[in-house]
């Protein structure tokens, strides 16, 4: 939503940064919860899974935003943006109850993959 508010290059430069540092830190919760909650022998679906989902995410994105931005300009791309962000935070919202009890489920077995700290 902060590039909504962008009104000059300097800041939209500025607030696209501060979207692009959000990127690293959101793919690796994503690999250590996979790496935390599927066993060993299922890693590497998982992680492919995790991988497929970004891709198709990727595609959806670009075909709705390329056609929302040719028929309402820059301004309806950021709405775009804004739109599936806040959609992604409140499912995320939504299974967290669920995710918080998987991993509690994960670190009693002693089956699960081993997690190093930090």
């Amino acid at each position: 939503m902060a590039l909504l508010l962008a009104d000059s290059i300097p800041l939209l430069c500025l607030f696209g940064l501060l979207v692009g540092i959000t990127v690293a830190p959101t793919l690796i919760n994503g690999n250590s919860l996979i790496g935390l909650l599927v066993t060993r022998d299922r890693l590497t679906e998982g992680l492919s899974w995790m991988g497929t989902g970004i891709g198709i995410g990727v595609a959806i994105g670009s075909s709705t935003s390329g056609q929302v931005i040719d028929h309402f300009g820059y301004h309806g791309g950021f709405v775009t943006v804004a739109t599936f962000g806040t959609l992604a935070a409140l499912i995320a919202l939504a299974g967290r109850a669920g995710l918080l009890r998987a991993v509690a489920a994960s670190s009693t077995d002693p089956d699960s993959p081993e997690v190093a700290p930090g």
